[in-house]
């Protein structure tokens, strides 16, 4: 048992440090020319980049680590209202979890951690909006995860544009804990907070906000399950597409 445990680990590690690898790659490949968008009294200041995409030289502006909501331990979202000039070229930090992973990631953990991101092609206008919902089984997981990053969707030549959003959402103990004292849901409750500040902001960034999709892949496809049952949140998008969502499918029957 110990030795299977051990096994995991490494390959865990080693899965680890090649994503790292690849967001300092990420990272340092890309030059900032500042972009400003202004949405309600707030001025985010993100970067335009470009990318050279199957041959093809492209420009995008991407805005990090906007803080869609705050909150205290085991209480509800409050979503923010900020003012002036924001700074939006770095990711927020990520949500409380499992520090397996800790040590290879640039990014520090914390319960202050509401943050979404954005992609969108140069001078969009109007566009489809996809908003992406991690897994990792409600205990992990992050919007800045470097295999998540939306460029490819966002401005690929071949294919049709769109702007592209991941969101943070609290995970384990402090997202999914339920007792006579607390209510739980919490990281349910962040999901339609950043979902509501997508609706209420995104055509300021090029994107329609009568053509949001939600996305989400096991975790976060379990979660659009959820939102396709509250009707608040129904009102905030227009489309849902679920990977490898579990509702009790036998094994072996394609989701």
């Amino acid at each position: 048992m110990y030795r299977r445990l051990g096994i995991r680990t490494g390959l865990a590690l080693i899965g680890a440090f090649f994503l790292s690898l690849l967001w300092v790659g990420q990272v340092m490949g890309n030059e900032c020319t500042e972009q400003s968008v202004t949405a309600g009294q707030a001025t985010y200041l993100g970067c335009l980049e470009s990318e050279n995409i199957g041959g093809t030289e492209v420009q995008y502006a991407v805005f990090k680590g906007i803080q869609y909501a705050t909150a205290e331990r085991w209480k509800a979202p409050v979503r923010t209202q900020p003012q002036g000039r924001v700074a939006a070229k770095h990711f927020g930090k990520m949500c409380a979890q499992d520090s397996l992973l800790r040590p290879f990631n640039e990014q520090q953990m914390s319960e202050e951690c509401l943050y979404l991101n954005i992609w969108a092609p140069d001078q969009a206008k109007d566009l489809p909006v996809m908003v992406f919902i991690h897994g990792g089984a409600f205990y992990i997981g992050s919007g800045s995860n470097p295999l998540y990053t939306g460029t490819q969707l966002a401005a690929n030549p071949k294919h049709p544009k769109m702007v592209v959003v991941t969101l943070n959402y609290r995970l384990g103990i402090f997202g999914f804990l339920y007792n006579d004292a607390t209510t739980g849901n919490y990281g349910i409750q962040d999901q339609m907070a950043a979902i509501e500040w997508v609706h209420d902001n995104i055509q300021a960034f090029g994107g329609d906000p009568a053509k949001v999709t939600l996305v989400g892949e096991s975790a976060g496809a379990m979660s659009i399950g959820i939102h396709l049952a509250i009707p608040k949140s129904q009102s905030w998008f227009r489309s849902v597409i679920m990977e490898s969502p579990y509702y009790g499918i036998p094994s072996g029957v394609g989701t």
